[in-house]
Order: C-alpha cells, then structure tokens, then sequence
C-alpha cells in the first residue's frame, strides 16, 4: 500500500515543482562545470592542432573567460558545452524524480536518458565546430 500511496498520492503541483527543481539544479550544474571543460576542450584542440601547449591554452582560455564573462557566455562555446552537460544533469534528474514517484529502479532509465541526451547534444555542438 505504500508504494501505491507514493505513486499516486502525489499532486500534478507537487511534480511541477519536482521538475522544476530538477531542471533548475541541472542548469546551474551545466553552467558551473561549463568553464573549466570549454578550457580543457579548447585546449586538447589547440595542442592537438599545435597552435598552443596545452597548459597555456588551458589557463588562457580561463584569462579569456574571467577577462570577458559576458562575452564568452554569449558565445557558441559555453551554450553547447553547457546544453551537453545541463541536459544530461537535466535527463538525469528527472528520470530519478520520476522513477522515485513511480517506486521504480531508475538504472536503467537513467543510463538509456543520459546515453541518448549526451551523445545527441555532443553531436550537435560537433557539428557547429565542424
């Protein structure tokens, strides 16, 4: 009886507001680890491409980013890195609200959501640096 209770005793409210903290975490998540992976991205490129070592290209771009805030989170760099990992958290997080409402193991889901979610967005942002 309980699992039942837990599965249904819950109101469409509640689960907007399940959802959106979900997604709220996952954006600021996706937007906190943002930073340090454009730079870590960048720089394995420029090494790779020998434009630049990759520590300097590294701590550079990090310059660049605290120089310039504004302009680097309006740029197409930070808005695919943090779609790929805002929309993994995001998948993650819902699939878990959901599953735990449910009463249902959320492995699996979650595993196939984030799956599809991260290689999706890192073929899209592969395709706009292309």
């Amino acid at each position: 009886m309980a699992s039942d209770k837990k599965s249904t005793g819950v109101r469409p409210l509640e689960i907007l507001q399940l959802f959106t903290g979900d997604l709220f975490a996952a954006a600021i998540a996706g937007a906190s680890v943002t930073p340090v992976v454009s730079a870590v991205d960048r720089a394995l490129a420029e090494n790779a491409s020998g434009r630049a070592s990759l520590w300097s290209s590294f701590f550079g771009s990090l310059r660049e980013y605290g120089a310039r805030p504004i302009t680097y989170l309006r740029g197409p760099q930070f808005f695919y890195v943090w779609l790929i990992y805002g929309g993994t958290y995001a998948a993650a997080n819902t699939i878990e609200t959901m599953c735990s409402l449910k009463d249902v193991d959320a492995s699996g889901p979650k595993w196939v959501a984030t799956s599809t979610v991260n290689t999706t967005t890192c073929i899209l942002k592969d395709r706009a640096f292309a």
